[in-house]
């Protein structure tokens, strides 16, 4: 559970976009590891403060599963590719 949550709701609902952006950017860099305390925060959230919490989780949740993607890709490039694609290199890039 964050411990600012009653906070951090107060400035997602916030009028002012840019001070709702701060908060969101923040949120947004603290990565993966927080989405499930924002997901919590959703029952409590409605309107501008619900759509501003869904935008950081699903930011978050694209940030994450591109940097897995590229992890996925790395291991990809750096594995021996399986005799049986051999004959279908240029299919790999290769």
């Amino acid at each position: 559970m964050l411990p600012q949550r009653d906070s951090i709701l107060a400035l997602l609902a916030d009028e002012d976009s840019d001070t709702a952006g701060l908060v969101q950017n923040q949120l947004i860099a603290r990565g993966s590891q927080i989405i499930g305390d924002l997901r919590e925060l959703l029952p409590s959230a409605s309107g501008r403060t619900e759509r501003r919490l869904r935008e950081v989780i699903a930011q978050i949740a694209s940030e994450d599963a591109e940097r897995q993607f590229g992890v996925l890709c790395e291991y990809i490039v750096t594995s021996r590719v399986p005799s049986c694609f051999a004959r279908n290199r240029r299919v790999f890039g290769e």
